[in-house]
C-alpha cells in the first residue's frame, strides 16, 4: 500500500502546477490498485472536500486545514480554533 497525502489530492484536482500534476498522475497509474487515502486526507462528502480546496486555492493556509473546518462546519461547529494566522480572514476559522 501507498498513501497519499492531500497535496497530492490537490495537486490532481485543482491542476495548479503541471510538473506536480504530472508526477501524481504517474504515481496514479503505477501504484493504482495500491493507493490509499486516509479520511482526514479525503472527506466522505464531495461538497465539503470541493468547499475545502476552493478556500485552499483562494486561501493562504494549508489544504488539510481547510478540510478540517469544512468538516466540522459540516458537522455542526460554530467555527474551528486554530493558532494559524493564515486563517484569519476565513470565516469558518476563530485564530486564538
Amino acid at each position: 500500500m501507498i498513501g497519499i497525502d492531500t497535496n497530492l489530492l490537490v495537486r490532481y484536482f485543482v491542476q495548479d502546477d503541471a510538473r506536480q500534476v504530472r508526477q501524481v498522475d504517474e504515481l496514479i497509474d503505477f501504484a493504482r490498485e495500491r493507493l490509499r487515502i486516509s479520511d482526514i486526507v479525503l472527506s466522505e462528502d464531495p461538497s465539503v472536500v470541493n468547499a475545502a480546496y476552493a478556500d485552499y486555492r483562494d486561501g493562504q493556509a494549508d489544504s488539510p486545514d481547510y478540510l478540517i473546518g469544512r468538516r466540522h462546519a459540516a458537522a455542526g461547529c460554530e467555527h474551528t480554533v486554530t493558532f494559524d494566522k493564515d486563517l484569519v480572514a476565513h470565516p469558518a476559522f476563530v485564530v486564538l
